[in-house]
């Protein structure tokens, strides 16, 4: 019988280009050759030879490591259904809403959940920045890798930091900047069968978040694997995320961030990720490495939940 032919698209168009290129030459490399049969296109420069290789049945599963826009947003997953083409980790809905930061926010606020207080603001908008409460976190609307997030601290910082995030986005959020440690929890399964990955402590070293350049250059950030925490905070921890996971309909995997506030001793939900780096200093595959879950397994068993699917 004749393996599977995965096609990994990346690249793409957004202002996540260089990374989404780098995680999509990582998973092709890594996927399992005895396997699978490897494929690999760039929407970008060949979205035509893509639709050409599934209209004549010669991609049987999809494999999206596209972050942004065009990615991460649902429009991939939507096409890919509309060609009834399996797909590796969320569908439309779950990828669209996890790409709007404001909407996963109100959802999970629903399910009981905490998250920073925010105010979001439109770019036509006019704002009164004396009314903003410093400092805080300013974040574009619908973009990823932390890309146009500032944490101003002054008046001047606060206008720069608003219009560096309109630059990638429509809305911006500004939300309450929460003193403590920053935590990331991967999930991989489905809505039936759940597992959640160890969680990571992150020490950001080249800055004073974890920022772009904490995520993906060498030296960048710490990831403590796994998190040195109690057993009633990591039991909290994980039940969250798990929270987090069903709450949104994910599928196949998705990465949770959490800030745990030291004053109060309570985690605060910040984002979902439906397509997690997978660079060299990616935190989904570090913490399945943790889990006893090498990178070519963890590829093999997405693959697998997008064909069960």
């Amino acid at each position: 019988m004749s393996k599977p032919i995965v096609a990994v698209l990346s690249g793409g168009q957004s202002n996540e280009r260089a990374v989404s290129l780098v995680s999509g030459k990582n998973v092709a490399a890594a996927i399992p050759t005895d396997r699978y049969t490897v494929v690999q296109y760039d929407p970008k420069d060949q979205l035509a030879d893509f639709l050409q290789a599934a209209l004549a049945g010669n991609i049987d599963v999809v494999f999206p490591v596209l972050h942004g826009r065009f990615g991460e947003d649902g429009t991939i997953q939507g096409l890919c259904e509309m060609l009834a083409l399996p797909y590796v980790g969320p569908n439309v809905f779950c990828s669209a809403l996890c790409m709007d930061k404001e909407a996963t926010k109100r959802l999970v606020m629903t399910h009981g959940m905490l998250t920073p207080e925010f105010e979001l603001f439109d770019r036509n908008q006019q704002i009164d920045f004396r009314k903003i409460q410093l400092p805080c976190v300013i974040k574009p609307g619908n973009a990823g890798s932390s890309v146009g997030v500032t944490i101003p601290e002054s008046f001047a910082d606060l206008q720069r930091g608003m219009a560096v995030a309109f630059e990638h986005s429509q809305t911006v959020i500004v939300e309450r900047f929460i003193k403590g440690k920053e935590y990331t929890v991967g999930v991989i399964g489905s809505l039936a069968d759940t597992v959640v990955l160890p969680p990571i402590e992150i020490i950001p070293q080249k800055g004073s978040f974890y920022d772009y350049a904490s995520k993906y250059e060498d030296g960048g950030s710490t990831h403590l694997c796994p998190a040195p925490l109690t057993d009633d905070l990591r039991t909290t921890l994980e039940n969250l995320t798990r929270r987090t996971f069903k709450a949104v309909k994910a599928h196949g995997m998705l990465r949770v961030d959490f800030m745990f506030e030291s004053d109060t001793q309570l985690f605060y939900f910040i984002e979902a990720n439906t397509i997690p780096g997978m660079t060299n200093t990616s935190l989904l595959p570090e913490a399945a490495r943790v889990a006893g879950i090498p990178f070519p397994q963890l590829l093999d068993r997405l693959i697998q939940l997008a064909l069960e699917r």
